[in-house]
């Protein structure tokens, strides 16, 4: 006969590589504790911020992208027939492949923009978008990670896919 596994014994060895650190070399532990770290701050800042929130539709692993939040430009360009030729006449080609277009309605803009400020006045920690940069958010540092999720897969990447066929295919983190 083969090898035979128990239950118990599987349990045991699980219970080991979860006590284990992730990987033997040094330094290993100290940056996944550092990143286990982060992660708690930004859990423990989407938390303190929840009640606060001016638009809760924007938040949580529910959150989608809605059509209503689109221009619409970028609603007849997503809806158009013909493939990626009839969505990238929507777009203006402003230089070789630069492409502009209207994407947001304007209450769209301002809902995001009185989330943002409202994050700000909260004293939270912020995290920017760059160590350059002392303004901005990163959106998905405050609960908004799945709704820009859902604009990549839904809007961003039907664009991207008919502007830059070869490159725009495979759209899959963004930093919003």
């Amino acid at each position: 006969g083969g090898t035979r596994y128990s239950l118990r014994g599987t349990l045991h060895m699980l219970h080991y590589l979860l006590q284990a650190p992730l990987h033997p070399c040094d330094g290993c532990q100290q940056r996944f504790d550092y990143f286990a770290s982060l992660h708690r701050d930004r859990a423990a800042a989407i938390a303190q911020y929840q009640p606060l929130r001016r638009h809760p539709s924007l938040f949580g692993t529910a959150a989608r992208w809605r059509r209503e939040w689109l221009s619409a430009d970028a609603r007849a360009a997503l809806e158009s027939r013909g493939g990626g030729g009839g969505l990238r006449s929507h777009l203006v080609e402003v230089s070789p492949e630069v492409f502009a277009f209207p994407l947001l309605r304007e209450e769209c803009c301002a809902m995001l923009v009185e989330e943002v400020d409202s994050y700000l006045a909260s004293g939270l920690k912020a995290a920017r978008p760059n160590s350059m940069n002392q303004y901005g958010l990163v959106l998905n540092e405050v609960g908004m990670e799945a709704l820009f999720d859902s604009l990549l897969e839904t809007v961003l990447q039907p664009i991207a896919r008919a502007c830059f066929p070869r490159e725009g295919g495979g759209l899959d983190r963004h930093h919003s």
